[in-house]
């Protein structure tokens, strides 16, 4: 009797067992699903953001997973058990930090990650402070894009977010080492801050284009006269209403600021230009090299204008020097773009400069010209002389 009651109870415990057994296997394993705010690359992001992302089919629950590193391999938020496919943080992350986030979805049965996980965002960023004691600034390919870099030991990464975090006027050198820098935002120079690169066969900075601002169009018929798409931009406003010919035009910034002793490389004309400096007097440029870029190799104007009219002002201080631009100029429907564009120029000295386009002119005006005591000597201008619309292209056009 008691070994049939021993016997029923084992059997019932297996019957248990099998039961429970089969319940925990009909368990689905979760879905695919993907990450939808911040998007990848998403700027100015606030330091508490709200992360959003798909549901995943038959998850039970969810891991938000926020580093300062691409592989995650220190975190910085971790944030389990969540319920809801979103989150918003309450703890404030680092201003002006580059962020990388991923989330997982997790059920009885297994975990997945999102399928564009590791996407990056950055924060928003406080405007520099003054650094009088600080007049070096370095940048590496192996440097790290974050406020507290920028030694020698600790560099920045990309010559863009090194720019923003200088302070203008206090006589500043970002110092670009050798490597190759894969630039994919326009690099915002302020006055008084000088980019001094390794050389030109060490330092390269390789685009193949750059963000725009918002409700720029690259389609529109005056993208040609505007500094937008430049990779490296000396810009100073030059009317009282922007980009408004007719309204008051103001008189150059004073720049006081050399660049020098790198490659722009536009990859196959997919950068639209290299340096444009736009309104601003006191400005050097040598030993640059600009290859392959889309429609012109370097600009310096004060600006936009209506045709025809003596300007009311010129830049003044400028030089240009020992540069090589090499297939950097363009053919447009109704007119061919220079490799050195400039104009309204007095007392500019532009010389040893070595142009080499199969399309484009050679040194060329922008807008409508206009120069004074401006002198350019010594320098090697090739360009082609079949064209289909002017005959042949031009070396020196004012």
């Amino acid at each position: 009797m008691k070994h049939y009651q021993y016997g029923k109870l084992f059997l019932a415990l297996l019957i248990l067992t099998t039961i429970g057994s089969c319940q925990e296997n009909t368990v689905e394993p979760v879905g695919t699903f993907n990450q939808l705010s911040p998007s990848a690359g998403a700027k100015e992001v606030s330091v508490t953001p709200s992360f959003s992302w798909e549901a995943s089919t038959e998850a039970q629950q969810y891991r938000l997973l926020i580093s300062t590193k691409i592989d995650f391999s220190i975190l910085t938020v971790k944030e389990e058990s969540l319920t809801a496919t979103n989150y918003t943080l309450t703890t404030p992350l680092e201003s002006g930090f580059l962020y990388y986030w991923k989330v997982i979805s997790v059920n009885a049965a297994d975990e997945k990650t999102a399928e564009n996980a590791g996407l990056s965002f950055r924060t928003s960023g406080t405007p520099p402070s003054p650094s009088p004691t600080v007049s070096k600034y370095y940048v590496s390919p192996d440097g790290e894009d974050n406020p507290d870099k920028g030694s020698i030991e600790n560099p920045f990464k990309t010559l863009a977010y090194a720019a923003s975090r200088v302070p203008a006027n206090e006589g500043d050198t970002l110092y670009l080492k050798p490597g190759t820098f894969v630039e994919t935002e326009p690099s915002i120079i302020p006055t008084g801050v000088n980019v001094i690169g390794a050389g030109e066969n060490q330092t390269i900075l390789s685009s193949t284009g750059v963000t725009l601002a918002e409700g720029i169009d690259a389609n529109s018929s005056g993208y040609k006269l505007w500094y937008d798409g430049s990779l490296i931009q000396l810009v100073s406003p030059h009317r009282s209403s922007f980009r408004n010919v007719n309204s008051t035009a103001l008189e150059p910034t004073v720049g006081n600021q050399t660049i020098s002793g790198f490659t722009i490389d536009g990859n196959t004309k997919q950068l639209k230009a290299g340096v444009w400096v736009e309104n601003r007097n006191d400005v050097s440029m040598h030993h640059v090299t600009f290859k392959n870029l889309d429609q012109r190799g370097a600009v310096f104007g004060p600006g936009n204008k209506n045709f025809y009219v003596y300007p009311d002002f010129y830049m003044t201080g400028i030089k240009i020097y020992n540069c090589t631009f090499i297939n950097s100029g363009k053919d447009l429907a109704d007119e061919t773009l220079g490799n050195l564009c400039i104009a309204q120029l007095d007392g500019a000295d532009i010389y040893n400069i070595k142009i080499d386009d199969n399309e484009g002119y050679g040194i060329k005006f922008i807008y409508d010209g206009y120069f004074k005591n401006t002198t350019i000597h010594d320098c090697e201008i090739t360009v082609n002389e079949s064209d289909s619309k002017w005959g042949e292209d031009i070396a020196i056009e004012l």
